[in-house]
């Protein structure tokens, strides 16, 4: 299994991304068409996103990387991983390790933080070595109802110490 990490500066795969938003809701707002939410994703690249990279497991497309909110005055930013739903919980927390092992290299990174709320994508990350911090008390609005959003963090030594093979 060759998992790569294709660096995005346009948006190219736009049908890719788009289906993927269409499952994973990682933009809270609803796009009618392919070009409307390419047009809002594009400007986010622009001033929102630091790093965004397509997932590719063997030349197939399988996951987004966003890294946003890096503040070089406190030395974090924040993560997510979004995946197809093909992609298996192992390969998944091995994706976030190279994630989070790239970003460390690439960044004067002290940790990084990711705010999920889904129970299987918490244990990947949990798994990847994250910890809990915290959990903001119904903080989104999920299919109908509000959900706790749990707070995740690592750091630089716990990225190195608990790596998963």
């Amino acid at each position: 299994m060759a998992l790569s990490f294709d660096r995005v500066s346009i948006m190219c795969d736009k049908d890719f991304v788009f289906q993927l938003q269409q499952k994973k809701h990682f933009i809270d707002v609803n796009f009618n068409s392919v070009d409307a939410f390419i047009h809002y994703f594009q400007r986010r690249m622009k001033g929102y996103y630091h790093d965004v990279f397509i997932i590719k497991k063997d030349d197939s497309q399988i996951g987004l990387v966003l890294a946003y909110d890096y503040r070089f005055y406190d030395a974090h930013c924040k993560i997510d991983v979004l995946v197809d739903d093909v992609v298996t919980n192992e390969t998944y927390s091995k994706m976030i390790n190279e994630v989070i092992e790239y970003l460390f290299i690439l960044y004067p990174l002290r940790c990084i933080f990711s705010l999920q709320y889904d129970k299987n994508i918490i244990e990947c990350f949990s798994k990847a070595g994250f910890i809990e911090e915290g959990i903001l008390k119904e903080y989104k609005y999920v299919d109908g109802k509000y959900v706790n959003v749990h707070i995740l963090m690592i750091g630089k030594m716990e990225c190195i110490e608990n790596v998963v093979l």
